[in-house]
């Protein structure tokens, strides 16, 4: 996980403090970034989301991206069992999510499976204001 923040962040982090790398992730990613372990509790938020979602990381850190997202219980699972994952262990899907308003949020979602261990990652892009 060290190396993708470290992608992301744009520069190198010496320091095995994993405080450091959040405040990296949540410092340096304009775009919604959200780190996930293997069951899908929140573990990053970036500045990103907080724009996005209305949410801070103190907010959602600890809790279930389901709950937080306010995805329906049984789409979360339909989509974790079937979606077709690609080879690069990546799934792209447009989707509804919820701010903490209540508004409802076009997304694309990027969502990569860091390892069975590490979890995902998922850069989401904000599609409310596409036009189609």
């Amino acid at each position: 996980m060290r190396a993708m923040i470290e992608k992301i962040a744009g520069q190198s982090a010496e320091a095995d403090d994993y405080q450091y790398y959040q405040s990296a992730l949540r410092d340096s990613s304009y775009d919604p970034v959200i780190i996930l372990d293997e069951n899908f509790t929140i573990t990053g938020w970036s500045r990103g989301a907080e724009r996005l979602y209305g949410w801070t990381a103190d907010e959602v850190i600890g809790r279930h991206a389901r709950d937080v997202i306010q995805l329906d219980s049984l789409v979360f699972a339909n989509f974790l069992e079937n979606w077709p994952w690609r080879e690069d262990r990546t799934v792209r899907v447009k989707c509804v999510h919820v701010s903490k308003d209540g508004s409802e949020i076009l997304v694309e979602v990027l969502l990569t499976l860091l390892s069975e261990s590490d979890g995902y990652i998922a850069v989401i892009w904000d599609g409310t204001n596409e036009t189609h």
